[in-house]
């Protein structure tokens, strides 16, 4: 909603722009939840954590971002991202849950020899 951007004009980077590039140049203007690039549409959905950051993102004419111009207007509600967005959302809480599965692994194990050296 009120907290989400959409970048356009993607087509000069659509190649190389990747979310990676897009969330380090968008953090300038406050803590990102997703991006979801719609590389079907040349789009670029950015869901900021707070509205002022969309604000401040808005009110700057025109970004540029390794030599490309993008625009930013505020996101349309009948853009389809919902579906987009989820998906993004999921594949990001899968990764954060296997990355935290691996440490309470990696922990436990740690432990485990704590433990046996100390009998």
């Amino acid at each position: 909603g009120d907290a989400s951007i959409c970048v356009v004009d993607l087509k000069g980077g659509i190649n190389w722009l990747n979310q990676n590039i897009l969330m380090q140049y968008f953090n300038q203007f406050g803590e990102i939840l997703v991006v979801v690039i719609q590389k079907h549409k040349l789009t670029a959905i950015i869901e900021f954590k707070s509205p002022g950051s969309a604000n401040r993102a808005l009110r700057k004419k025109e970004h540029e971002v390794g030599g490309c111009l993008l625009h930013v207007h505020r996101l349309d509600s009948s853009q389809d991202i919902d579906r987009d967005r989820d998906l993004e959302l999921d594949r990001q809480r899968e990764k954060d849950r296997m990355e935290w599965e691996k440490e309470t692994a990696l922990r436990d194990t740690g432990k485990r020899e704590m433990e046996d050296r100390e009998r």
